[in-house]
């Protein structure tokens, strides 16, 4: 037994021997083993697992950067906080503190040629690794993992204050229906959304959460206390929407959730910039004092409000994930001892673990992320018609009602009803107007006639109508003309 321990011994010795050898920089040029030799016969003892935790050491927490025209070096932390930019000698200082008589001379005198290159940051969830390669170019990873591990279970127990505080936030009797036709309670889709951006964060859902609710009621506590230390605090962000809407939104792409607080945007002035934000996989970023790029997007959008239509919400829009107004239970002071009971046993009696080991063991495959359920709270705040349906309609109605003996231009209809041109033609259609070219004053232009002012035999001199200018004015009146019928107009249907 004895020897067999010896022989494994000298076999990790040898491995971490030759690990040393292939990890020694390209740049020193002397070789290893004489190096080694030469430090041995100055004393130092050569230990190849100590030797081989202090190059490890600099080449997973040190990395340079470009800056200007030179490569500066930065320093990474364990505990998640910012990596700073660190001078050559703080290097060897550090090695120092750390190892003392322990840190080997090679290590000390090759330690910035262990340091690796990068063309910089970029944000990867896919990999925990610091640093990462995209088609042979090394880049720092900024995302960072959370130090909260979670432990997958064979079995599932939902925990009961977890489920107390889903009944507060979506009733038990608050359904939604999936595209495949499937029926849930709200509560189960929402908190499978919940497991797949701790077990999936590379893998964005394409739908916004919409929460709103009473103020006080819990809305944004799940987010604060649960998902935000079991995702990694680097990794969430809480903005306004008018952060979003800024030039500078480089932040936003180094997280795996974005929650816009306090949204409030029913006229729906950010609607483009919102679709943006759900659905685009990829788009140009800039950053303060940096080069524009293009960036991944790994986030999923939670919105909260405590108004009751926050967001333009047009028909058949499938962006959004809408649960119920959530509402006190009881009271609002009854809701703070709840929220306080919640509090002490997520911290005190271990419960964000619980938390964390139950959502990371939720089997997320069933669901689908690109396409959230439909529920009624949506329905109750979803625009059946859009305002421009509206204003067609109004305009088409108008034109038929009030102004079929009016001679129209197409972009009078544009601005009197505030319509695309595509639609104002839609809208002179159904008003059963028709597009004539004709010399209505000098050359021939296009004006559109309800098809009862239209002569049969081309004879416009007998036709008398208004010219249409504005949609509550006096319109001029034409009482027709004696002039000789001529082949001067064209019908265009």
């Amino acid at each position: 037994m004895l020897k067999t321990q010896t022989i494994n011994s000298d076999a990790l010795w040898h491995e971490a021997n030759d690990q040393n050898k292939a990890a020694k920089p390209r740049s020193i040029t002397r070789g290893f083993d004489s190096e080694i030799a030469a430090q041995s016969r100055q004393g130092f003892e050569y230990k190849p697992f100590t030797f081989r935790e202090q190059w490890h050491f600099l080449k997973s927490m040190f990395y340079k950067v470009p800056q200007g025209t030179q490569l500066q070096i930065k320093r990474r932390y364990d505990n998640g906080q910012p990596d700073d930019f660190i001078p050559a000698p703080e290097v060897h200082n550090t090695l120092l503190r750390l190892f003392g008589d322990e840190l080997h001379p090679c290590i000390q005198e090759w330690a910035i040629h262990y340091i690796p290159t990068t063309a910089g940051a970029r944000y990867n969830p896919a990999t925990d690794d610091p640093l990462f390669v995209v088609e042979g170019t090394q880049f720092r990873n900024a995302y960072t993992p959370s130090r909260c591990v979670g432990y997958e279970s064979a079995t599932t127990v939902r925990p009961a204050r977890w489920q107390a505080y889903l009944d507060r936030l979506m009733p038990r009797d608050q359904l939604c229906s999936t595209a495949q036709g499937e029926t849930l309670l709200q509560q189960v889709f929402f908190e499978a959304l919940i497991a797949q951006r701790i077990q999936l964060p590379d893998q964005p859902p394409l739908f916004c959460l919409l929460l709103r609710g009473e103020h006080g009621t819990g809305k944004g506590y799940w987010m604060d206390n649960i998902l935000r230390p079991l995702i990694g605090e680097n990794n969430f962000a809480a903005v306004t929407l008018a952060d979003v809407q800024k030039q500078f939104i480089a932040d936003l792409y180094n997280c795996t959730v974005v929650h816009i607080e306090e949204i409030n945007d029913s006229r729906g002035r950010s609607g483009e910039k919102m679709k943006k934000l759900i659905t685009e996989s990829q788009t140009r970023v800039e950053a303060k004092y940096q080069q524009p790029y293009i960036a991944n997007k790994y986030f999923n959008i939670v919105a909260s409000s405590n108004v009751h239509d926050p967001i333009r919400v047009e028909q058949n829009d499938r962006r959004y994930f809408v649960p119920v107004y959530s509402k006190h239970l009881h009271t609002p002071d009854e809701t703070k001892q709840f929220f306080a009971s919640f509090t002490d046993w997520l911290e005190e009696q271990d419960g964000l673990q619980a938390m964390a080991n139950y959502l990371h063991s939720l089997n997320v495959d069933n669901f689908d992320f690109r396409f959230p359920p439909h529920t009624a709270a949506k329905s109750e705040i979803m625009e059946t018609t859009t305002s421009g349906e509206d204003n067609t309609t109004k305009a088409a109605m108008e034109l038929k009602m009030q102004f079929d003996d009016c001679v129209v231009s197409l972009n009078d209809v544009v601005s009197q009803w505030l319509i695309k041109q595509s639609d104002a033609k839609h809208a002179l259609r159904s008003a059963g107007f028709t597009s004539v070219k004709r010399r209505w004053a000098g050359d021939p232009t296009n004006m559109w006639v309800h098809k009862s002012l239209v002569p049969e035999d081309g004879d416009w001199s007998q036709v008398g109508y208004r010219l249409f200018t504005r949609r509550e004015s006096h319109n001029p009146q034409h009482w027709g003309e004696k002039k000789t019928p001529s082949h001067d107009f064209i019908e265009v249907e």
